[in-house]
């Protein structure tokens, strides 16, 4: 995902925006963001908005940085300082939208990355506008978003996309669509614990089967043990099957992998 994130963000910088030939200095932040280096990014972005002559852009490609890391209250701040200073950047729009995504202001995400769609779309744009859909529990949207995306083609992670389109299917009760989607993300990507921990929580525990759903997240846990929502959903299921001290144990790891998991 971060490597096609930077696409969209290279795709507004060279294609849409009418800048000035790009500086050593941000091809180097952007390449690094590329080779998944966020925090050498920020760094570098640091080091040049400290001076006198610092460009928007560098907020910009700060706020990407940030977004990658999840700290998204800091690219919000950045990203809201390179609107005001480069209103008509888009790519500054796409990570105002993507810090507001990730904060939780999913209203206002929406009509930016709306904003984006008609100014600069991309597959990936599309595809994040799903996930809002999808967080405002609205399940068809989302899925009409899922299958406007793929259809724009582009270097989208399929594996993601047909996972998002398993929970969909699931919340919306099609357990049958959700299951051979689920399926087809894991034959693309079987070692994606994220999608084990979905499919374990949306097509199983959530139906009250939770034996199955213990299998899957035990399956996530196995390839990221540090993975806090895998342990979580585990003593869910643990609970709802009887092993009470099972499944406090898990609640407990969960808090402990993941401080900020509620």
């Amino acid at each position: 995902m971060r490597r096609l994130l930077l696409s969209f963000s290279l795709l507004l910088a060279f294609t849409v925006q009418a800048q000035d030939q790009p500086s050593k200095k941000e091809l180097k932040a952007r390449s690094l963001l590329d080779a998944g280096k966020p925090y050498k990014a920020i760094a570098l972005c640091n080091d040049h908005l400290a001076g006198s002559a610092a460009e928007p852009r560098f907020y910009v490609l700060r706020a990407d940085g940030y977004n990658r890391i999840g700290e998204h209250a800091k690219a919000l701040a950045d990203a809201r300082t390179a609107r005001a200073l480069f209103p008509t950047s888009v790519e500054g729009l796409y990570q105002l939208a993507l810090a507001e995504q990730g904060v939780g202001h999913t209203d206002s995400a929406i009509v930016h990355l709306q904003q984006v769609l008609e100014r600069a779309p991309t597959a990936e744009a599309r595809f994040q506008l799903a996930l809002l859909h999808q967080r405002k529990h609205n399940y068809s949207e989302a899925l009409k978003d899922v299958d406007a995306a793929e259809a724009m083609g582009g270097e989208l992670d399929k594996a993601r996309t047909a996972r998002v389109r398993g929970e969909c299917q699931a919340l919306l009760g099609d357990t049958v669509s959700a299951r051979l989607a689920y399926d087809q993300a894991l034959a693309m990507a079987p070692r994606d614990p994220v999608i084990w921990n979905s499919r374990g929580f949306h097509l199983y525990a959530a139906f009250d089967k939770h034996a199955l759903a213990v299998k899957d997240f035990d399956r996530a846990i196995k390839l990221n043990p540090n993975y806090s929502y895998a342990f979580n959903n585990r003593g869910w299921s643990l609970y709802k099957l009887g092993d009470r001290e099972k499944a406090l144990d898990n609640i407990a790891l969960a808090a402990r992998k993941r401080s900020s998991n509620p």
